[in-house]
């Protein structure tokens, strides 16, 4: 019985692939956020410029949706909302310059 670790592994390097596969896997994944993938499963239709637009689109209102979410259940936030209707109102309510002599 061998106890000893084989060559390639606990020195560090790659194993005999020579492939860094978390390397490859980020620059997959950024291929497929640009939508430039090369390959695809088979079956599978390429993703249109619209397809790609429309999911920019949602990600983009997700990340809105949550930011808001977020500000919502802040405290300041609701202050720094009825502070600006306060000022909002007091400016819109002020008469004007005509009316008065």
């Amino acid at each position: 019985m061998n106890m000893r670790p084989p060559e390639n592994e606990g020195d560090g390097n790659l194993p005999e692939s020579g492939v860094d596969w978390d390397r490859a896997w980020m620059a997959e994944l950024e291929k497929r956020k640009a939508g430039a993938s090369e390959w695809r499963p088979e079956g599978r239709e390429a993703v249109t410029s619209e397809q790609v637009t429309q999911a920019k689109a949602k990600r983009a209102a997700d990340d809105m949706t949550l930011t808001l979410q977020q500000a919502s259940s802040d405290w300041r936030f609701w202050m720094a909302t009825i502070a600006f209707i306060s000022v909002a109102t007091a400016i819109l309510g002020q008469p004007t310059s005509e009316g008065f002599y």
